[in-house]
């Protein structure tokens, strides 16, 4: 009896420190996060949730490398965790581990030949390594494929923006901005952002604590002239960068 009340009472801690460590990530400390998700895996040592969660917090403070081992943990528990197998693809591409990102993003892709995500992962892959055909093919399909977010196919556009290839941009950039000139239409935030754990800036440099405010200033100044000149290919390329 000892042993069951035990146990059950882990179960109650375990989901309160998940719980716990969901608020701080939706709140963006991730150091606290992690500090909840290592007291419920201490809990739980064998729930994939844990670990998916904590690999997430990881990448977000851009360790990388914990981040991989935590996706791993996961999926030796789970393959079929919801999501984890393609956070896996984007964590080997922020270490730049681009061929074995494409390994992971084809198993993805295998299963569901729909996931935007994955295609706009191999997309970014391919492009690293220099096979600019073959990830324009990618981020297409990232656009085209059904039953995804908004967001991962401006993340795949971004690309597109990012390899000028602009073929398969235009009608999305026709179907989110203001067809005409004098729309008064303001463009938003959403229009024109991208999947936050999309990783195609992760190799600037670093960011100067004053460089979030710089860029933002510029990102209003190019919504401003895109309201203007909605199909202005320079400006669109500017907002990708």
């Amino acid at each position: 009896l000892q042993k069951r009340t035990t146990s059950s009472n882990m179960g109650i801690l375990s989901s309160q420190f998940l719980e716990e460590g969901d608020t701080h990530y939706l709140n963006n400390d991730f150091e606290k996060a992690l500090q909840s998700y290592e007291k419920a895996r201490e809990e739980t040592p064998n729930n994939p949730r844990v670990y998916n969660n904590m690999a997430n917090a990881y990448n977000k403070i851009k360790k990388y490398g914990q981040a991989l081992e935590s996706y791993d943990k996961a999926l030796e528990f789970d393959r079929t965790y919801p999501g984890t197998l393609t956070a896996k693809g984007f964590c080997l591409n922020s270490l730049e581990r681009y061929k074995e990102a494409l390994s992971i993003f084809a198993e993805v892709l295998k299963e569901n030949p729909q996931d935007s995500a994955a295609w706009c992962g191999k997309g970014f892959s391919l492009q690293k390594l220099g096979k600019n055909d073959d990830a324009e093919e990618a981020y297409n399909r990232a656009i085209k494929s059904g039953g995804d977010t908004k967001n991962t196919k401006e993340a795949a556009t971004a690309g597109l923006l990012q390899l000028r290839r602009l073929k398969g941009v235009s009608t999305l950039i026709q179907e989110n901005i203001p067809s005409s000139k004098t729309t008064k239409t303001p463009i938003t935030t959403t229009t024109i952002t991208t999947y936050s754990w999309l990783p195609l800036h992760q190799h600037q440099p670093e960011d100067t604590p004053n460089d979030d405010d710089h860029h933002k200033s510029l990102l209003n100044s190019y919504r401003n002239g895109l309201q203007n000149d909605p199909t202005n290919e320079e400006l669109w390329f500017k907002v990708a960068k």
